[in-house]
């Protein structure tokens, strides 16, 4: 959230927003009562900061502005990426691959306003997706700007005009009195109707043209903009004018500006900059100079200031590149920027930063996959898998839940390189790139991908005489212990701590460690177990590394339930749900949870009320199958975990019977969101909408009570001012949620939530809420 009070991205915006209240208010009406609207008009005309002020008048759960324009230049501009895109921009976390039900099913229950900013550069996608959220996702309102309509069923389009003069001279003299020039002055002289009337009212041209006026004066500019660009249209004539008024440096950051994929930091563009030739002392000042003069935009809401480009401005800074030859020089300082980022944060994530570090990744993750399709796209490919493997390395994937994305670029790569291999060297370092594209395989429960890609990764090592490698060491290892449950992956993960050496490589080998000690947890030797646990647990407690040691406290766990140690096994995983709350950790906890269950379901025998202690096992059981489900890992891809639930599930089954397990495993699926509480024997919020025990919206609820009246789809329609096809939606997902056919059992249900209501509401939880 960037704006008070509003959730979702809306960047907070402070520059002068002049005319235009009419197109406003009436924009703002109609997304009121439409569901898709397009803001056309040409470059520059202001339809990014129209659809923002409309974004922070409307009223909804959350508001989310993504801005298409990044992936103009992608090799791959295609569904498959568009999809992955918005995945990262809505903050989705899921590890299985990107495909549109990812974004649907995130926000097929929210009221949410979606913005989709700059579409002409990928319009087929962005109507495919439209059009599927307009059908899946009754309360998604889309607002699009676009150099073309979508044409989409249902599309209201608004077309933007150019500001009319009084309103274009008022915007004129607000951002040049903001440049420093005298507002009184500028009132008075008719050179500033001139140049208003000559850049044809557009607000982007006005703004570039504004922000020179300290240096030239309105006359002087009148005559520029006369004599020099006569022929040009007034968008491209105010861009280039003002491109060639900047001095030398201002034009190569310029420049060197247009190269990135998205928003980005001052570090980044220092660095590449600096490169470049440009003096590092000088980088702040000539950002500060292009900030002034509206060729970057800031947005400092966040606390560190991000800086942009408008898209006319960008284009025209990437053609000065292809016209002087330097695309592939400033491409390349890009690339080697992001794969220094990616490596740095490789070999430094273990310690009392990792979380910030990881975040500082994911924060650069449309900067990272531009850098990786240039690198295909330029035959680059060595580069390419150098920065894929350091960006799992860094674990940023694995907490920040895109996985998935990344398996998708490790596969494209990997197939881009074997027709590349020329030595052994190239053979080497392919290897190690399928092996870890392996471990992330085996991680999220691909068991398949994982096998086929270290079979691939062992055969070029065969192929090509090579000697074993640590990286495939240690994916073999975590394939055969965690993977196949084999005994054997242990020996293999105890090299490669051996193999990991040197302090690049300190956080591979604790990873090394980590899964060796999950892996002796399932084998069935508890001395060795506690040891490699208290091994594990000792060194993330060294390196003060806060997500390490929530992960060593999970195998602590582990250990101590093979032990039966049910003390420890209590608190180890009551430590690690804490601590993974409070970092956001939802990769983690979704272990943890399903973790929480067996140990739940190991207490049965001497639990002082057995029925609601499976209860609660079969709840949490539910609960981490829905975080699963969410974040599309399949733990049960992975045979010791499927083994771990099965015996659960088989002593659940020795105290309920078949019904009541299923009832409170389907509760546990429903209300997933309060599975650390009930974990953690917390108080669980009543009320709420994520809370009721049916698992259904408040407006889900008020259509039931209408069917259940005799109601058709139309007269519901009517009642709650909506259209009669949007409660046929709801009534099929209302029926899928409570497994029932047929409209008469609505009313059926509603009768039974009567009478519960009637009883005194829900309670906190379906079972005694103790700690596991």
């Amino acid at each position: 959230m960037t704006v008070a009070g509003i959730k979702g991205n809306l960047p907070l915006d402070v520059t002068p927003f002049v005319g235009r209240e009419d197109l406003l208010d009436r924009t703002s009406r109609l997304l009121g009562h439409v569901r898709m609207i397009t803001l056309t008009g040409p470059p520059g005309v202001g339809k990014t900061r129209l659809a923002l002020k409309v974004l922070q008048r409307v009223k909804a759960d959350a508001v989310w502005m993504i801005d298409i324009r990044a992936l103009a230049d992608k090799a791959r501009g295609n569904a498959e990426t568009l999809y992955a895109h918005l995945a990262l921009e809505l903050g989705i976390r899921h590890n299985g691959p990107a495909d549109l039900m990812i974004i649907v099913t995130h926000l097929q229950e929210r009221q949410v306003v979606l913005a989709l900013d700059n579409c002409e550069h990928l319009v087929p996608e962005v109507r495919a997706v439209v059009r599927t959220l307009l059908v899946a996702a009754p309360q998604v309102r889309i607002l699009a700007t676009s150099r073309q309509v979508l044409a989409v069923e249902g599309e209201y389009t608004v077309v933007v005009p150019p500001l009319p003069l009084p309103d274009a001279v008022q915007l004129f003299v607000e951002h040049a009195a903001a440049a420093g020039a005298d507002r009184a002055s500028l009132l008075a002289d008719p050179n500033v109707n001139l140049v208003c009337r000559r850049l044809d009212g557009l607000p982007l041209a006005v703004r570039l043209a504004a922000g020179r006026i300290p240096a030239l004066g309105a006359a002087d500019l009148a005559v520029l903009l006369d004599d020099r660009f006569a022929t040009l249209k007034a968008i491209e004539h105010v861009v280039a004018w003002s491109y060639q008024l900047c001095e030398a440096d201002e034009q190569r950051l310029w420049m060197i500006a247009s190269i990135f994929a998205d928003a980005f930091y001052l570090p980044a563009v220092t660095a590449i900059a600096t490169s470049a030739g440009i003096a590092s002392d000088r980088v702040v000042d000539l950002v500060t100079g292009l900030v002034q003069k509206s060729v970057l935009t800031v947005d400092s809401s966040a606390g560190t200031s991000r800086y942009g480009m408008l898209d006319t401005v960008r284009e025209y800074g990437r053609d000065r590149l292809l016209e002087r030859g330097d695309q592939h020089e400033v491409h390349g300082l890009h690339r080697d920027y992001v794969r220094g980022l990616v490596a740095e944060a490789a070999a430094g994530w273990l310690g009392p930063d990792e979380l910030g570090v990881m975040a500082g990744v994911h924060r650069q993750m449309s900067e990272i996959i531009a850098a990786v399709d240039h690198c295909v796209t330029s035959g680059d490919l060595s580069s390419a898998r150098a920065i894929l493997r350091d960006l799992v390395r860094s674990r940023a994937p694995f907490f920040w839940g895109s996985m998935g994305l990344i398996s998708q670029q490790l596969q494209r790569v990997i197939d881009a390189s074997y027709s590349q291999v020329t030595d052994r060297a190239d053979a080497a370092d392919l290897g190690a790139t399928a092996a870890l594209a392996g471990w992330v395989a085996v991680t999220v429960g691909r068991s398949d991908d994982a096998s086929r890609l270290l079979a691939s990764s062992e055969d070029l090592l065969v192929r090509w005489d090579l000697p074993t490698i640590a990286p495939v060491v240690f994916a073999d290892g975590g394939r055969q212990a965690l993977g196949l449950g084999m005994r054997e992956g242990i020996g293999m993960l105890s090299a490669a701590r051996g193999l990991f050496h040197g302090s690049d490589h300190a956080g591979d080998r604790h990873m090394a460690t980590m899964v060796r000690a999950m892996a002796y947890g399932f084998c069935g030797e508890p001395e060795a177990a506690r040891e490699a646990s208290d091994t594990y647990l000792a060194e993330a407690v060294k390196a003060q590394a806060p997500w390490a040691v929530s992960w060593a406290m999970w195998s602590s766990a582990l250990v101590a339930l093979r032990r039966e140690d049910w003390t420890a096994a209590n608190d180890f995983i009551a430590q690690c749900l804490r601590l993974q709350r409070g970092m956001d950790d939802q990769w983690g906890q979704t272990w943890s949870i399903e973790l929480g269950a067996w140990i739940s379901a190991a207490q049965l025998a001497g639990a002082a009320n057995p029925k609601d202690q499976a209860r609660r096992a079969a709840w949490l059981l539910g609960a981490a199958q829905a975080r699963q489900d969410k974040l599309g890992v399949t733990l049960t891809g992975l045979r010791p975990f499927a083994a771990g639930r099965a015996e659960a599930q088989a002593r659940i089954r020795n105290v309920l019977d078949e019904l009541a397990t299923a009832a409170a495993t389907a509760d546990g699926h429903r209300r997933h969101t309060h599975a650390i509480s009930v974990a953690l024997g917390d108080p669980v919020p009543r009320g709420t909408r994520a809370a009721t025990p049916d698992g259904l919206s408040e407006r889900e609820r008020e259509v039931v009570e209408l069917v259940a009246q005799g109601l058709t789809s139309a007269e519901i329609a009517q009642q709650l001012h909506i259209t009669a096809s949007t409660v046929d939606t709801h009534v099929k997902r209302i029926m899928a949620k409570l497994g029932v056919r047929k409209r008469a059992a609505l009313a059926l249900h509603a009768g039974i939530n009567g009478r519960r209501a009637a009883d005194g509401g829900d309670r906190e939880a379906p079972y005694d809420a103790r700690p596991i």
